[in-house]
């Protein structure tokens, strides 16, 4: 005949065992769902940073308030006003290479932009489309070649 304390234990390790399968059901399904791909209809995000799988930086697409500053060798671009909505590109050094961004309201004042960037330099190609307050704008693609010989 069994005592009042060995039906307790044999309880408690009826109890041990259960709630060490849920748990590890849990832990199991957890880490199951993270190699799936999520797919959703509408995001509402303010930035987007894509990294290759060790880390180094490849693209950002954001808002103006939050967009990367642009680096060139480690070094932040300095530039007045801050910089547009958009998306922005680095190389393999981490370097910015080009972006396509956009700025303005409803009425004139108005930019478009794709760029593409020399190696540790700022754009050297652009497609843009500028517009001012009073209307004038210029629409086009800008050649910015500053290569010095010496």
């Amino acid at each position: 005949m069994e005592s009042k304390l060995e039906k307790e234990v044999r309880c408690l390790k009826i109890y041990a065992a259960m709630a060490t399968l849920i748990y590890a059901v849990c832990l199991f399904s957890a880490f199951a769902l993270q190699g799936k791909k999520q797919k959703f209809e509408e995001i509402d995000v303010e930035r987007i940073t894509i990294v290759e799988r060790d880390g180094k930086l490849k693209m950002v697409i954001s808002n103006s308030e939050r967009q990367h500053p642009g680096i060139v060798d480690g070094k932040i671009i300095p530039r007045e006003g801050g910089r547009s909505a958009g998306m922005i590109f680095f190389n393999d050094r981490g370097d910015e290479i080009g972006g396509l961004t956009f700025s303005g309201d409803t009425g004139p004042g108005q930019f478009g932009s794709l760029t593409f960037d020399k190696f540790r330099g700022d754009q050297t190609i652009a497609f843009q489309h500028l517009e001012n307050s009073n209307g004038d704008y210029f629409a086009g693609v800008n050649f910015n070649d500053e290569n010095i010989t010496t």
